[in-house]
């Protein structure tokens, strides 16, 4: 495998939606887990449970921000939570 099909391998739109799933699925258990409201979550982050709701469904993409502001909300440590994913 040459160097071009390394980085096809990581810009490959399939691999971004496994890779937003499995995250949105993290979350979803991550919630749960604690029995966290989605409402709950969704208010803390300031945007509506039905966006929340996407992102665990890997539907829409988590911007970043608010991914990091779930880690310190759950009090988690990013690579951690990451680990094992594929991206």
């Amino acid at each position: 495998m040459c160097c071009h099909d390394i980085f096809m391998a990581k810009t490959d739109p399939y691999m971004n939606d496994i890779f937003y799933k499995e995250l949105g699925a993290r979350l979803l258990d991550m919630r749960k887990e604690r029995r966290i409201r989605l409402k709950d979550i969704a208010t803390y982050l300031e945007i509506s449970y039905q966006q929340y709701q996407k992102y665990e469904a890997g539907i829409t993409r988590i911007p970043l921000d608010r991914f990091l502001r779930l880690m310190r909300f759950y009090k988690l440590n990013m690579t951690r939570f990451l680990k094992g994913m594929i991206y």
